[in-house]
């Protein structure tokens, strides 16, 4: 019965009430979750921490080892959940959500009988809204009884947060039929940003992405202010590590509110460098760009112009089209790609027949001719890479095209002045292995 777990009064060392369990100590402790926006803490994860008799930590999958059968383990599961909820009704927690790991395997069973995850809440009065079921994405096999079980959660006001996201067996495809209300991002995506900070832009459009389908996004295993920072770059929504909280039975919103102040000092500064760094490359591109369509217009002889915009840094690749959209002419500033990147995307190599109608930059050069336009990041089918792009429409000859300068992303666009890409590339037009392509109008 709901309220009859008799908890153990909290130890004199204030790591609160405990459950006997077989043969261990059952205990809560909680993991702090940061909101980026509001600077506080807004959730804490509910973990458990069994010890045995004697004091001695126990790993907690040694206490569902000792489960018989699945009605064993559900009734475990309902002990572990109350024993949280009830600590944390002790904690001051304020508006807090508390997030509650729940195995996919006893999803229903905690949703049938007395005992239900909604009627422990309704017992111990928190409300369904500021509980978060978190379920492993990669756990979900039997799709569509799993949907409709967490779509019961929802029913019951309950939030759902697919946990581990980027490990193991993800799935973009269960995140999109679901749409749980938070992704949470695995330690492992984020020690990937820190051996590899020219992924930001990558982290950047798949947050983008999961904001787009209504999803909040939080990045666990943040163990550094540079985590932190990478991440707040990356536009999550919160943050969650051993940086900010281990886990514990309570803390200090002094500690936190110091940490709030450092991220976003040490936030402020990177901004300020990589924005002084793009500004500067992008106006040097605009401003190449102005002189080699200045010289396209007067003398129509594209490697002239091109030389000129070949002075920018980064530049790579300057390129005419007409006003459809087709390629009139290309000239590579050198060879980027290798011989074997080349080949291996020599289907898609631009042709007689390639189009860039598409292309933001170039429907807005046609829009706001003798404007500078800026797109990207594109991937380039000839070098193989990620580029950004500046264009501008221009009159020649009575004629309307669209003259572009390519640049790669090569620590130059994309990046902080610390953070260097890995893969360089331009936004191109050729036909075979690097050749240039001249057309007539």
């Amino acid at each position: 019965m709901i309220g009859h777990v008799e908890l153990s009064p909290p130890d004199a060392d204030g790591s609160g009430a405990y459950r006997s369990h077989k043969d261990f100590k059952l205990r809560s402790v909680f993991q702090a979750v940061l909101g980026i926006v509001p600077g506080v803490i807004v959730g804490y994860e509910a973990l458990l921490r069994p010890t045995s008799f004697t004091g001695a930590s126990v790993p907690p999958s040694a206490v569902f080892d000792v489960t018989q059968d699945h009605d064993d383990l559900v009734a475990l599961n309902r002990l572990i959940s109350e024993l949280h909820i009830a600590n944390f009704c002790a904690l001051d927690s304020k508006n807090c959500w508390l997030f509650l790991n729940v195995s996919v395997a006893v999803l229903q069973d905690l949703l049938d009988g007395d005992e239900s995850l909604p009627a422990m809440l309704e017992f111990y009065g928190i409300p369904s809204t500021r509980v978060i079921i978190e379920v492993l994405e990669s756990d979900i096999a039997d799709v569509d009884d799993v949907w409709n079980t967490l779509a019961q959660y929802r029913r019951a006001g309950l939030m759902i947060a697919f946990d581990d996201f980027g490990s193991g067996h993800s799935n973009l495809s269960r995140i999109f039929n679901f749409v749980p209300d938070i992704v949470k991002f695995d330690l492992s995506v984020v020690a990937q940003g820190r051996k590899k900070p020219s992924l930001r832009g990558a982290y950047e459009h798949l947050t983008a992405m999961l904001h787009d389908i209504g999803t909040l996004v939080l990045a666990e295993g943040i163990e550094s202010l540079e985590d932190a920072v990478f991440m707040m770059n990356a536009n999550v929504d919160c943050l969650q590590g051993y940086w900010i909280s281990r886990p514990v039975y309570s803390l200090s919103p002094e500690r936190i509110a110091g940490l709030v102040k450092l991220l976003r000092q040490a936030y402020a500064e990177s901004v300020d460098a990589s924005d002084d760094l793009r500004t500067h490359l992008r106006v040097n591109a605009e401003a190449g760009l102005i002189r080699a369509a200045t010289n396209y217009c007067i003398t129509g002889d594209v490697r002239t112009a091109a030389a000129l915009f070949f002075d920018v840094a980064g530049s790579a690749r300057f390129y005419v089209l007409h006003e459809d959209g087709s390629a009139f002419a290309s000239v590579p500033k050198e060879s980027i790609a290798d011989v074997r990147v080349r080949e291996k995307l020599a289907p898609l190599q631009p042709s007689g027949a390639s189009g860039f109608l598409h292309r933001s930059y170039f429907r807005n050069a046609l829009l706001e001719p003798n404007k500078i336009h800026f797109g990207g990041p594109y991937f380039s089918f000839l070098d193989g890479g990620s580029v950004y792009v500046v264009a501008t429409g221009r009159q020649v000859h009575g004629k309307m095209v669209v003259l572009c300068g390519s640049l790669t992303t090569h620590g130059q666009m994309s990046e902080p002045p610390a953070r260097k890409a890995v893969t360089p590339g331009l936004e191109s037009l050729s036909t075979n292995q690097g050749e240039d392509i001249i057309r007539t109008p």
